[in-house]
């Protein structure tokens, strides 16, 4: 989006054409994150990291949680990763929980009872006020940490992705590529901390009325006894959303590819993370290999 960078494109593509070459452009949004939070800073990714601590009969108990900070090709050689810009609590509860999980019948919304001590880009620390209702008790404190890119589910993300397209309408470009798409790269999957934003708790609550997807984060995380076909459709309907919506901006950039430059340009490169379906790429794209739309095959 910088219009030097621009016009350095728009010279090496005419460089590359007078010399029977061609240059296949990679303009995925991750390459204008600063451009895209200054245009949206509201529709930025989150993730929520859920942690847990033993409660007492009185006082405060404090919950620390660390920011995130992650990072992968698009990153490397940039002034800044997938870092946290900020952070915030999302809820707590309360319950008791033993060897067949967390007892449903004795969860409890405690956010009220949480006071805030620290919510910046380093972490979030919440004191949690104990009486003797909560003694003996599992917390559980939900924190939210909004990272530097777009929010897979943003609103404007296919729209300001396009008009990136467009923006080099005017360049001998034999195409436009966008590599290894999802949602921020993560090389081991900590099942407490799963992808979160109030655009995808929107986008979850249409879709499964009356469903809340905070508290359903919780029902991901930790086993509940007694609802275990209950905790596997809300894992598969969450995984379900993931795929579809990435595989909505993968498709959005192929057909914007093809309008910008003309319906022999290319589309590149593969949308595969790690290339098995295991728990590194399922938790990157839902496995949303299949439904992706490209020139070039899967890696």
């Amino acid at each position: 989006t910088d219009p030097a960078v621009h016009e350095q494109i728009k010279r090496a593509a005419e460089y590359a054409k007078a010399n029977d070459m061609a240059i296949v452009m990679d303009l995925d949004v991750r390459l204008a994150r600063k451009a895209f939070q200054n245009a949206y800073p509201d529709e930025l990714q989150e993730i929520a990291c859920l942690r847990e601590t033993t409660l007492s009969d009185s006082g405060e108990v404090q919950v620390s949680v660390d920011s995130i900070d992650l990072s992968d090709h698009y990153t490397f050689g940039s002034a800044k990763t997938y870092c946290t810009v900020s952070s915030r609590l999302l809820r707590a509860y309360a319950y008791n929980t033993g060897a067949e999980g967390i007892d449903p019948d004795t969860i409890k919304d405690i956010t009220e009872r949480c006071r805030v001590m620290q919510t910046d880009m380093k972490g979030l620390t919440v004191a949690i006020l104990c009486d003797l209702s909560l003694s003996g008790k599992t917390a559980c404190v939900l924190a939210a940490f909004t990272l530097f890119t777009p929010d897979v589910f943003a609103p404007h993300l296919i729209e300001f992705e396009r008009n990136i397209l467009k923006q080099y309408s005017d360049v001998p470009l034999a195409g436009a590529c966008k590599d290894e798409w999802g949602f921020p790269g993560r090389f081991k999957v900590n099942t407490n901390d799963l992808w979160y934003s109030e655009a995808m708790a929107r986008a979850y609550a249409e879709e499964r009325p009356p469903r809340d997807l905070v508290r359903d984060l919780l029902l991901m995380a930790k086993k509940h006894r007694g609802r275990d076909q209950e905790r596997l459709a809300v894992i598969n309907y969450y995984m379900e959303m993931s795929w579809k919506r990435n595989a909505e901006v993968e498709n959005k950039f192929y057909y914007g590819v093809k309008e910008t430059f003309g319906s022999s340009a290319l589309s590149a490169t593969h949308p595969t993370w790690y290339p098995y379906p295991g728990e590194l790429e399922a938790i990157k794209n839902g496995l949303h290999w299949w439904e992706c739309r490209r020139d070039l095959t899967q890696t």
